[in-house]
């Protein structure tokens, strides 16, 4: 079963230095991103990586003469920029989890968008942090000639991984969970004309992606946001 992860995630800080080891890049120099890589992964205990359990393990950079300008390279530099993201996020007190699926359809059924509940779900491309990807979701399928921005994903998950800035985890709180008290009353519920198990799904996704909002905005924090293929492996961080 696909499992909804979220970590508490510092956009602006992350966005700022991405941005300018991605200029770097651009013009053809890997040396300022590989040496930021290198020194943190030399650094970190593999087992204390911080994305460890959310599908991305930690590798030791190649030395630089070794990565070659093919396409192929591209993994490698998004792998880099995972790295570089590792230092600006945190466990999330808690994720959607199990429950996405069935929360995504009963807010279907009030009236939410296609669009809104993907937004609240997989959030924004990373790659819109650093100005490359147009704001949307991306295809669940990286090709080896899609440029290295599309590679900033752990490598072992269902989704690229997307962000929410504060102001969408405001936005999504207000709308979501301003009358969170009425969930106590079964016919203000979330997914009431849905069957019985989905409903009780839904209804936890509710309270779980409220608490995760709320967690984000007592943070000033986004959220870095990914699909992943089983419950990650981090004690009782998370909910679900």
């Amino acid at each position: 079963m696909f499992y909804h992860a979220a970590l508490l995630f510092d956009t602006t800080g992350f966005a700022q230095e991405a941005r300018a080891l991605a200029q770097r890049v651009d013009r053809g120099d890997l040396q300022l991103l590989h040496q930021r890589a290198t020194q943190i992964a030399a650094a970190t205990p593999a087992a204390l990586f911080p994305l460890r359990a959310y599908g991305e393990p930690l590798r030791q950079p190649r030395p630089l003469a070794d990565v070659g300008t093919n396409p192929v390279s591209n993994a490698e530099i998004g792998d880099w920029l995972m790295i570089v993201l590792s230092q600006y996020v945190r466990p999330c007190p808690s994720s959607i989890g199990f429950h996405w699926q069935a929360l995504k359809l009963a807010l279907r059924e009030r009236g939410w968008t296609q669009a809104e509940c993907d937004l609240l779900m997989h959030g924004q491309p990373l790659g819109t942090l650093i100005g490359k990807a147009p704001v949307g979701i991306q295809d669940h399928i990286v090709r080896h000639h899609d440029p290295y921005w599309r590679w900033i994903r752990p490598d072992y998950s269902y989704t690229h991984g997307g962000w929410l800035g504060l102001e969408h985890c405001a936005t999504f709180f207000r709308r979501l969970c301003a009358r969170d008290h009425e969930l106590r009353q079964r016919t203000h519920a979330p997914g009431r004309h849905l069957p019985e198990d989905l409903r009780a799904s839904a209804i936890q996704g509710y309270q779980a992606a409220c608490h995760m909002l709320s967690a984000a905005l007592q943070a000033h924090q986004g959220l870095y946001m990914v699909i992943l293929w089983d419950q990650p492996d981090v004690g009782d961080a998370h909910g679900g």
